[in-house]
This record gives C-alpha cells, sequence and structure tokens, in this order.
C-alpha cells in the first residue's frame, strides 16, 4: 500500500496511480490518496492458487455463453477473496490522510493497460464510491473482479493483447 506521492511505476500501481501521481508532483489539486499496488492482487491470486494467465487464456479460446460462464466463475472467485494481510496497511494509509474508518472512499481502479501512451480504459473498469470501512474490502475485490469482465476480454481481443490479463491496483481516495 502506497501513498499517491510514491505511486511512480505503471507496473506496480497502474496507470491512474502514476497519472495522479504526476498530478501530485506538479504541484495541482488531487485529492489525497493510497493505492493498494498490484503486487497485492497478484499475491492475493497466488495464496488461493488462482493462475491468472491460464484462466484467461482458457476464457479467450471459448464463445458466447461458455466464455461467460468462465469469466463469472473468475469474478465470484476473486470477490471471495480474503484481504486480511493488506487490511492493517490499508488502514495506517487511511488513517494518515485523516479519520480513516469515520470517512467514506472512492475506490478506483488501476489497471496496468489503463491510462498509457497507447490505451484508455476509461470507463471499463470498476470505481465504488462511497465505500465505508466495513465495505472496504468487499469494494476492493469488486474493482479487481472487474478485470474478468466480458468487455476487458472483448477490447483486448479486439487489440491484439490477449496473452496475459491485466493486474489491478486500487486507488483510494476520500
Amino acid at each position: 500500500v502506497l501513498p499517491l506521492s510514491r505511486c511512480t511505476d505503471p507496473s506496480l500501481v497502474g496507470g491512474k496511480a502514476a497519472g495522479l501521481a504526476r498530478l501530485l508532483e506538479a504541484g495541482l489539486p488531487v485529492p489525497d490518496g493510497c493505492c493498494l499496488t498490484t503486487g497485492a492482487y497478484q499475491e492475493s491470486l497466488k495464496a488461493i492458487g488462482f493462475v491468472p494467465g491460464e484462466r484467461w487464456r482458457r476464457a479467450a479460446t471459448r464463445n458466447g455463453e461458455a466464455r461467460r460462464r468462465e469469466l463469472a466463475e473468475c469474478r465470484k472467485i476473486i470477490r471471495q477473496m480474503e484481504l486480511g494481510r493488506f487490511m492493517a496497511a490499508i488502514a495506517e494509509q487511511l488513517n494518515r490522510i485523516g479519520r480513516g474508518a469515520e470517512r467514506h472512499w472512492a475506490l478506483r481502479s488501476s489497471a496496468t493497460n489503463e491510462d498509457t501512451a497507447h490505451a484508455s480504459a476509461a470507463g471499463l473498469y470498476r470505481t465504488v464510491l462511497a465505500v465505508d470501512w466495513t465495505s472496504l474490502a468487499g469494494g476492493v475485490t469488486d474493482v479487481w473482479a472487474s478485470v474478468w469482465d466480458e468487455r476487458v476480454m472483448d477490447q483486448m481481443l479486439r487489440s491484439g493483447r490477449i496473452g496475459e490479463p491485466p493486474a489491478m491496483a486500487v486507488v483510494l481516495q476520500p
């Protein structure tokens, strides 16, 4: 979990977080926040034995209802993941920003294929608004699960970048 100001590596924090860090560095008014990195996403998947590349390629080889079922199963698995080991670090960062558990948060996608020089993903991934502390873990996994939406796969198939799914970081802002 990194403060937004330290989100300089797009492979670790995704395009949106890296862009927000550049805006902060330039002195522009950006709400303070933090980022749960792609490392947290990948560690969480590994902990449950979920191999993203295999699942992604399997879904990509299917069509119609078979693909929808495969992607829905992936989303269901991801939404059930536990974030226990990251919650203390998230709490620390949210408290740094102010009133951590008492505030509502926006959870914003920051995928590795989002907001780059060659691609935009505006509206493709999930944003969850007005999330309180008790719903935070579910909001994060909801954003993570949005990688496994049929619209994402369709866009990547059309662009010819189907080998691996993007990794997802989550920006948390008041």
